[in-house]
């Protein structure tokens, strides 16, 4: 769920950086949308570490 919020959010911002003219508006959409794509990485890093643990090996 919050993995499709995360995306459409993303998909969002891209879809207004491009259809921006002004430059200010543009860099701030495409900064927006990174945001997004970071938060994205981090739940699913976080998601990763609770239900895939890595298993110890020797």
């Amino acid at each position: 769920m919050s993995e499709d919020i995360e995306t459409k959010s993303y998909d969002l911002y891209r879809k207004a950086a491009s259809d921006t003219a002004a430059l200010l508006g543009k860099q701030t959409f495409e900064f927006l949308a990174e945001e997004e794509r970071k938060h994205f990485d981090i739940l699913m890093m976080r998601y990763d570490s609770l239900f895939r643990p890595v298993s110890w090996s020797a």
